[in-house]
């Protein structure tokens, strides 16, 4: 089937490894790692789209005691989804709740003052599909998919975006940028083809808790000129795995990866030549 699919992690998945994204588009990851990591993000992400969903015109104030029961429902949620979710002491589930309540807290203001004031969609999914050359020169459709935390449209119809982030780190919006590019992309083929008004991250614990980030012209080509070459390359089935090994030890799919099968087995064990004795 010559229709692609094309998400920003699948992007990010292929240009770290052409075969990473082939067996994870396949589904071929191994079973899901502990969620400690991503868990405070997506408490706090969650408590944002729910109150936004329920009635924030009203409940104002009312994250900071969504937040605990929240906790629980995504720490349930994970462990019947086959992941799990290990704190990493006896104070780690209360130190967890402190830093998701003061997140939350911080980022209120800003959703009253960037999202309230308009039209808005949390967990925003889209399917937008663009044209792009194949490889025998006729042009085909590529589906860019994926989700945002927030999407807003103001009364001229131009769509602003925002991802909610739970770090510290106030350089973390450097790995971000390539990501609101993409859907800088997404918006303008949503749309009248005018690029959005602004996208951004709302990063309530760090130095600077919003941070607009004008994509530009130049940008913007180079993004579509990444999604072109993804295509060209699934198209051509071209899954050649990295050369070197930089990012193979925490890979979910080096169980399935052709450069870590045996080359040669016998009897189910693997076999070694080291040529004839002199």
């Amino acid at each position: 089937m010559k229709t692609l699919w094309v998400s920003w992690s699948g992007l990010k998945a292929h240009e770290t490894c052409k075969q990473q994204g082939m067996l994870r588009r396949s589904r071929k990851q191994a079973p899901l790692k502990d969620q400690r990591v991503f868990f405070p993000g997506t408490v706090v992400d969650r408590v944002v789209r729910d109150w936004l969903i329920e009635d924030p015109y009203n409940n104002p104030g009312l994250m900071p005691d969504m937040v605990e029961s929240i906790v629980h429902r995504e720490s349930v949620s994970i462990n019947e989804a086959g992941g799990k979710m290990v704190w990493k002491d006896k104070d780690d589930r209360s130190n967890v709740i402190k830093d998701c309540i003061e997140a939350v807290t911080k980022i209120e203001p800003e959703l009253v003052r960037r999202v309230l004031p308009f039209d808005y969609d949390v967990d925003f999914r889209f399917r937008v599909p663009v044209q792009f050359p194949y490889p025998d020169g006729t042009n085909e459709t590529v589906i860019l998919n994926g989700a945002m935390d927030i999407i807003t449209r103001d009364d001229t119809g131009q769509f602003s975006v925002w991802d909610v982030k739970m770090t510290r780190d106030n350089s973390y919006w450097r790995k971000t940028v390539a990501q609101l590019t993409f859907y800088d992309i997404v918006v303008s083929f949503m749309g009248d083809g005018r690029p959005s008004k602004e996208v951004g991250l709302l990063q309530p614990m760090c130095t600077q808790p919003v941070l607009p980030y004008p994509a530009t012209d130049y940008e913007r080509g180079q993004m579509f000129s990444r999604i072109a070459r993804y295509a060209d390359q699934v198209w051509r089935e071209d899954f050649e795995p990295r050369k070197d090994s930089f990012e193979c030890n925490f890979c979910d799919v080096k169980h399935a990866c052709s450069k870590f099968k045996p080359v040669n087995t016998a009897g189910g064990l693997r076999k070694v030549s080291f040529g004839s004795k002199g």
